[in-house]
């Protein structure tokens, strides 16, 4: 159930992450 939470975190993590870049991408081209 731990293992769990910190999968779906590290998920999320990333999704924001990517979400981010690509703004950051739409900002500078």
């Amino acid at each position: 159930m731990i293992s769990k939470k910190i999968n779906n975190f590290v998920r999320y993590n990333r999704i924001c992450r990517n979400l981010i870049l690509d703004m950051v991408k739409d900002v500078i081209i």
